[in-house]
């Protein structure tokens, strides 16, 4: 019994630790711009702790975060666990990796290298730090004369063909997949994550291809890490984890 419990530790630190090294070496090259919008279908509608049991019928903590995946692209990603990463301010939001300069009711589109130095809270997306009182607020609540740059915050405040709202401006829409994200597809005008699929590589590195469907991989559920694909591990909640770091996590 011990040596199936220290196999399986092993694993998951070989995995962790691997999983780590890549996001940290690829980070530095990493670019917003070729990664999928974090807007669309798979937006927590909550961002505060939901409760899920464990294999054992016992409540785990389960907390929104974003980690970057093997892409160095950010993803949202439930991290579940008695003390799950969580920030103390309103609408903050935990990442694996902080930007140098998260977006803010000054400068609601900044352009900076993307790094992986720390990890850290900051602004929930869709949110922007306004800097009298250091709060996190919706754009409607931005106050400063820069404000106006920021001209939505949902799609319906798009006119015309400009008709899908991402990180406070309007976008144009799509009229094929060809005018989205390698792993997007155009429905209805807007370019949204893929659900069908025929291979892995359709999909984000977040999700696999099941009957022709992209799943999450946390929605996977697993006895042993052989059950989970990819780097993924079995959680002890008995569904498939990416893993990722987090300062304070009870699985280090």
């Amino acid at each position: 019994m011990g040596s199936k419990k220290h196999n399986k530790l092993t694993t998951f630190l070989f995995a962790l630790i691997t999983f780590t090294t890549v996001t940290s070496q690829n980070a530095t090259n990493g670019s917003d711009s070729n990664c999928p919008s974090l807007f669309g279908p798979n937006y927590p509608t909550q961002q505060r702790e939901l409760l899920r049991p464990d294999a054992k019928g016992l409540q785990l903590l389960c907390q929104w975060v974003i980690i970057s995946d093997r892409q160095n692209c950010p993803q949202f990603f439930q991290h579940c666990g008695r003390n799950p990463m969580m920030c103390p301010r309103q609408n903050e939001i935990w990442f694996q990796c902080v930007s140098d300069c998260e977006p803010s009711c000054s400068d609601p589109s900044p352009t900076c290298p993307r790094r992986c130095a720390r990890a850290g809270c900051q602004c929930f997306p869709g949110y922007f730090r306004e800097h009298q009182k250091g709060l996190c607020v919706p754009v409607k609540q931005c106050p400063g004369e820069k404000s106006s740059e920021l001209s939505c915050f949902e799609d319906e405040e798009c006119q015309g063909p400009s008709n899908i709202c991402r990180e406070g401006k309007c976008h144009l829409g799509c009229s094929s997949d060809r005018n989205c994200h390698k792993f997007e597809q155009c429905v209805g005008g807007h370019c949204l994550r893929r659900k069908s699929c025929k291979f892995d590589g359709q999909c984000e590195p977040s999700r696999v291809c099941i009957a022709n469907n992209c799943q999450f991989v946390h929605k996977l559920t697993c006895l042993s890490h052989s059950n989970c694909p990819n780097s993924a591990f079995c959680g002890d909640d008995g569904h498939c984890q990416l893993p990722f770091r987090a300062a304070g996590d009870e699985r280090q």
